[in-house]
């Protein structure tokens, strides 16, 4: 959960406003989640969302200030060991 915190708040910048934040976390969510199918209805369904729209506006419409998500997704995470 830690490290899951740490992805949410690494990436929580690049999102303008609260809804496409709240939006990601429910996507990644419902990735780590142990379902089926992992589609957006079953993603959406995981998170209590009515449909898949704000899932689907996520992966499609949603804009990044600065930095892609996904660059700063790919930084280590968790605790480095030794100097740094």
């Amino acid at each position: 959960m830690v490290i899951f915190n740490e992805l949410m708040a690494r990436i929580a910048g690049h999102f303008g406003c609260v809804e496409p934040r709240r939006t990601a976390m429910a996507y990644v969510r419902g990735l780590l989640a142990d379902l089926d199918r992992k589609n957006c209805w079953n993603l959406a369904e995981h998170a209590g969302l009515l449909g898949p729209q704000p899932l689907q506006w996520l992966l499609r419409t949603a804009r990044c200030v600065g930095v892609p998500a996904g660059a700063a997704a790919h930084r280590p995470l968790g605790r480095r060991r030794g100097p740094r």
